[in-house]
């Protein structure tokens, strides 16, 4: 199977360098900057919010780790479990299911992951509708931010449809190499997002130009490193995102007026 011929092991240090660092890393950035996770955080009470998250991701934990499993069974020989030709390596947990049980198991495989699916574009649907109405459209009636709402749903799903055609119409571009374009774009508002949290003297300037000149110069960087599929530009690429945003954020304080009244 593409991208586990190689691999012998679990433990292989070529799968933590080149997979494990960019995934590791996107996925914290993902839930930093994602919007769901905020609003989350606003809907939780504040007594409950931290035992909500740690028991919430315990329980979520149980989903990756157990399809995880489908993929270290495919890598066996002995089961010859092999992806088509063309078929993304992604799809080897649905292969695994298809090869081992009978059609009526796979029915409800591919409904679980369905329903998993759902749940989460539910999720970015109102995501996507709660910024549109507070940054961008801004509506006073309740009517007209209703059907603002609505209309910021339909075009991003009109979106997500052309990029998930996108990924399937352009050759050597897979559902892996758009996974971490966007962790990438996440890695990019990351630490500004941190520090904002944290430390008070923060320059709107460095954070803008961090998020900016990191998307600018990384995001094209990273894109490349997945096209020649080299594994160390990969890293440096992802890793220089992070880098630029954080130093930029730090390096350029910010500004403070003197209250001229003390001099007068």
């Amino acid at each position: 199977m593409e991208g586990t011929s190689n691999i012998d092991s679990i433990f292989n240090p070529d799968v933590a360098f080149s997979f494990g660092i960019v995934t590791a890393i996107g996925l914290l950035a993902g839930s930093i900057s994602d919007q769901q996770y905020w609003q989350r955080s606003f809907a939780i009470k504040k007594k409950d919010l931290k035992k909500s998250f740690i028991f919430g991701s315990l329980i979520f934990g149980i989903v990756p780790v157990a399809l995880s499993i489908l993929g270290f069974m495919a890598v066996n020989p002995n089961l010859g479990i092999t992806l088509p030709q063309g078929i993304d390596p992604s799809m080897i947990g649905i292969q695994t299911v298809t090869t081992l049980l009978p059609s009526w198991a796979i029915l409800l495989f591919i409904i679980m992951l369905l329903s998993g699916l759902s749940s989460t574009l539910d999720s970015g649907l109102m995501a996507t509708s709660s910024l549109w109405i507070t940054d961008v459209s801004k509506n006073n009636s309740e009517k007209s931010q209703i059907t603002s709402a609505r209309l910021a749903m339909v075009g991003i799903g009109i979106i997500g449809l052309v990029i998930a055609y996108i990924t399937h119409y352009i050759p050597e571009f897979g559902l892996k190499h758009l996974w971490w374009i966007f962790n990438t774009i996440a890695a990019c508002v990351m630490v500004p997002t941190v520090l904002s949290l944290y430390k008070k003297r923060l320059s709107e300037k460095g954070v803008f130009l961090g998020i900016a000149i990191s998307f600018v110069i990384g995001v094209p960087l990273f894109i490349y490193s997945n096209i020649i599929n080299n594994s160390i530009f990969i890293v440096a690429s992802f890793l220089l995102v992070v880098f630029i945003s954080t130093i930029l954020t730090i390096t350029l304080p910010k500004k403070v007026k003197l209250n001229t009244t003390l001099f007068d």
